[in-house]
């Protein structure tokens, strides 16, 4: 698959419920566009986070890299469902299992 899968990494100095994502992406993806839902499992030992709204933000890549503002904690923030598209507008891959 290589080519094929990307790399988030979550960073930068996070605000209160307000974080910066980074992504690295295979060639051909144009832009990037991240979904939250209002509410985030905690898993077996965290109670859920429940935000007023679900949430969608979508970033340009360049040179393969992309940052988008996402008005998520920095833990949540990397628990997003994940749609990559070429300049065209197409869905070249979608996310939908949400990491860790």
């Amino acid at each position: 698959k290589s080519g094929t899968e990307g790399l988030v990494i979550g960073g930068g100095k996070p605000i209160p419920h307000s974080t910066t994502v980074y992504g690295l992406v295979p060639d051909g993806v144009a832009t990037v566009t991240l979904e939250y839902g209002k509410v985030v499992g905690g898993g077996r030992y965290l109670k859920p986070t429940i935000y007023p709204s679900g949430a969608t933000r979508s970033g340009r890549v360049t040179n393969n890299l992309v940052a988008i503002r996402v008005p998520r904690d920095p833990f949540n923030a990397l628990r997003a469902k994940m749609t990559w598209r070429d300049a065209g507008g197409k869905v070249i891959r979608r996310i939908t299992k949400q990491p860790l």
